[in-house]
């Protein structure tokens, strides 16, 4: 009967182990409980010990791995990544992962219904606020539950009472106003509208913004950050461990620290520096002098749509990925003439990193 006691017991703890493999969502730490749980089993095996942990390998942890790589063929560089930062998953999606801030079905909604003083300094702090930037209306509303005070020339909104499982809407009229500064921190935040301000700051877990918006400066810090929008900010400096950002830009200088991001749009900017651990970039620029990416891995495709006399530089250091770099040869006008780019564009990579270059034509 003894005898069967460090049978029981391992089976018990390779059982375990395969539940918390099953029951975790980050693909490389499945692999490896599952492993473990096998290796367990196989040692109550005796003589099929050697066999059992073999035959696993071969039929079950490489398939396996090949799989999920075919699965994320199309991104083979992100999918290294993810495999190992938790990101490639099995059937979870990125609200059950905490992306999205979740409440119960009745959630309550304190809505904008009360007028407050205006300011052209706002500072406002939350847990799920919405924030609508009016530009049809010159008054601030919030709900009747928030409270709000002005102190040291700066009108602070704030809410005394639990958040749990409530939201709060704000509207900031924006016509004929411009604002010397706003600052905004929440735990979940939904910004909308057209906002013209010195300076906007952001602090967030979870940020989705759909804003037009014209400011000197601009500073996001946010675990996750969704941007949509036309912004026209001289300084654009963006800090965030996940970011999606479809924008256009316009500006001096836009500055991304991203463990995670993916960008989209025009930009016309000065420089433009991305420092991260996986980035794709989709864009095309303009008056752009040097773009300097940072990354681990990379996927970018970067096309120069102007002219210029002199040189250009574009820095990438990333061990693993590609680049599309398309630099525009001649530029024709609606009359049939046309101008020559006569400047030089200078990549600098390191390693093996893949960059095709290509010319085009354009109007």
């Amino acid at each position: 009967m003894k005898q069967k006691y460090p049978y029981i017991f391992k089976a018990l703890l390779a059982m375990v182990f395969a539940i918390f493999a099953f029951l975790i969502p980050i693909a490389s730490v499945r692999l490896v409980l599952g492993l473990i749980a096998v290796i367990i089993l196989s040692f109550n095996l005796r003589k099929f010990t050697a066999f059992f942990i073999t035959f696993t390998i071969l039929f079950f942890l490489i398939p396996s791995l090949i799989a999920m790589f075919l699965t994320n063929f199309q991104q083979p560089a992100e999918f290294l990544n993810n495999l190992f930062s938790g990101t490639v998953q099995f059937s979870y999606n990125s609200s059950e992962r905490g992306y999205d801030y979740s409440y119960e079905d009745n959630l309550k909604i304190m809505r904008a219904e009360k007028e407050i003083p205006a300011n052209k300094v706002l500072d406002i702090k939350g847990d799920n606020i919405n924030i609508n930037f009016d530009n049809e209306s010159d008054v601030i509303e919030i709900p009747e539950e928030l409270s709000y005070e002005i102190e040291n020339g700066i009108l602070k909104i704030f809410y005394d009472g639990d958040w749990y499982n409530r939201r709060a809407d704000i509207s900031i009229g924006t016509e004929n106003t411009e604002y010397e500064s706003i600052d905004i921190q929440s735990v979940v935040l939904d910004v909308r509208g057209d906002l013209k301000t010195k300076k906007l700051k952001i602090n967030s877990n979870n940020t989705k913004m759909y804003l037009d918006l014209i400011a000197d400066n601009f500073d996001i810090a946010s675990t996750t950050a969704k941007l949509e929008g036309e912004f026209i900010v001289d300084n654009f400096i963006s800090s965030n461990t996940t970011s999606n950002y479809k924008i256009n830009y316009e500006g001096n200088n836009f500055d991304m620290n991203s463990t995670n991001a993916e960008l989209n749009g025009i930009f016309r900017s000065r420089a433009i520096s991305i420092v991260g651990v996986d980035i794709s970039a989709y864009v095309s620029v303009e008056k752009t002098e040097f773009i300097s990416i940072s990354s681990n891995m990379s996927n970018l495709d970067i096309k120069y749509l102007d002219l210029w006399e002199g040189s250009r530089t574009l820095n990438i250091n990333s061990k693993i990925g590609k680049a599309k770099v398309g630099v525009k040869e001649k530029m024709f006008t609606a009359s049939g003439d046309s101008t020559e780019n006569y400047g030089e564009l200078i990549v600098n990579t390191e390693g093996r990193y893949n960059v095709e270059k290509y010319t085009f034509l354009g109007y």
